[in-house]
């Protein structure tokens, strides 16, 4: 995963979401950012399957609204990600928007997601 840098009392450092675990992060100076590099229990700690993602967005409320958009898209790998997908890595940059635009807090969202058994 790719995140950005910020610079916080004067000093830069990843801007990493909150709740995400990792291993390492690597500063890339040509591009100032940094590249997060996960352990393999990080890795499965960060995916959901489609249905579990499903389930928690009926749950929220969002499921029709979210639905509604992705639909609407002119974006087809948007539309390709939520047919097909095999499973929902919190780290995408598709996750990554779906979750800014509705307002979702991602760590809450997975660790409720993680639970459903279906």
């Amino acid at each position: 995963m790719v995140v950005q840098s910020k610079i916080q009392n004067g000093i830069k450092q990843a801007d990493i979401p909150t709740g995400l675990e990792y291993e390492s992060a690597d500063y890339r100076p040509s591009t100032d950012d940094y590249i997060l590099k996960f352990t393999p229990e990080q890795e499965e700690a960060n995916r959901i399957t489609p249905a579990q993602g499903r389930a928690q967005l009926d749950r929220d409320g969002l499921l029709s609204d979210i639905s509604n958009h992705i639909e609407q898209s002119s974006n087809t790998e948007l539309r390709i990600f939520w047919e097909y997908s095999t499973y929902w890595d919190r780290t995408t940059p598709t996750i990554q928007a779906l979750a800014s635009g509705f307002g979702i807090d991602l760590s809450q969202f997975w660790e409720k997601a993680k639970k459903i058994q279906l």
